[in-house]
């Protein structure tokens, strides 16, 4: 750390901005600082002062030695080029993500995410993020997406990357029941899949799953067939990738039954 001229480092920690405190392990040389056997107290953000005038700052933070790759977690709707990420580490005030070997390599042309609209989950405990990629969805998956996080606080800074295909990360919107009819002594239900599912349906086709409940006794049962009972009272429907067996949309909400 260094400037020109008769400087003062200060150090602000915690919303407090105190001279910086010389000794074995901060000293200053002229106009260079250096800090060394670099501890918690002694994290945070150092500004260089002359007079009342801020003449620049910069962040000393610590990179914590075991890093929960668990803070960040991926999903994805449809194949389309978008996919969302949460951050639910909350011990981070600030968080940014990059997606491509450009992010997870350190270089300066990566393009870094800020959180999406929804902005911080609730509760304050992480941040929510929309990010899209540049595969083709109609070819096969031979590489692996990288999404890199960068996260601050007072204290500590954290980098990590997590790597998988999107197929891994593919989880259907509720899908849509559209109708039930009569078939001799069953209901033929018809399901659509979700409006943000990929087309053409051919392509990316889905497998559903319907579960319904009975008149008489209240049970529940399901069925992989669009074929169920008569005499049921209301039912629900969930759906999947039928090729890759991805992870299960969520339940629609119950549907009564008339017939």
């Amino acid at each position: 750390m260094k400037s020109d001229g008769a400087v003062v480092w200060k150090l602000e920690k915690d919303g407090d901005i105190d001279e910086v405190e010389l000794g074995d392990n901060v000293q200053q040389h002229g106009q260079d600082l250096k800090v060394s056997d670099v501890d918690m107290p002694i994290v945070g953000e150092y500004s260089c002062w002359s007079g009342e005038k801020k003449i620049s700052s910069t962040y000393l933070l610590l990179d914590p030695e075991e890093k929960n790759l668990d803070s960040l977690s991926c999903w994805a709707n449809s194949y389309n080029c978008n996919f969302s990420c949460k951050w639910t580490n909350a011990e981070y005030t600030a968080v940014h993500l990059g997606v491509g070997p450009e992010c997870s390599g350190g270089e300066k042309s990566c393009s870094w995410f800020a959180p999406g609209k929804t902005g911080t989950l609730p509760g304050g405990g992480g941040f929510q993020f929309e990010l899209s990629h540049f595969f083709s969805p109609y070819t096969e998956e031979s590489t692996m997406l990288e999404v890199t996080a960068e996260a601050i606080n007072s204290y500590s800074f954290v980098r990590m990357t997590k790597r998988f295909y999107l197929r891994d990360i593919v989880q259907p919107d509720s899908p849509q029941i559209i109708a039930c009819q009569e078939v001799g002594q069953e209901l033929n239900v018809s399901i659509d899949p979700a409006s943000s599912w990929s087309t053409p349906p051919s392509f990316y086709s889905l497998e559903h799953e319907i579960e319904y409940e009975y008149k008489d006794d209240g049970k529940t049962e399901r069925s992989s067939s669009s074929l169920i009972p008569k005499g049921i009272s209301r039912l629900r429907a969930r759906s999947r990738d039928s090729v890759v067996r991805s992870t299960w949309s969520e339940w629609t909400d119950w549907k009564n039954v008339n017939y």
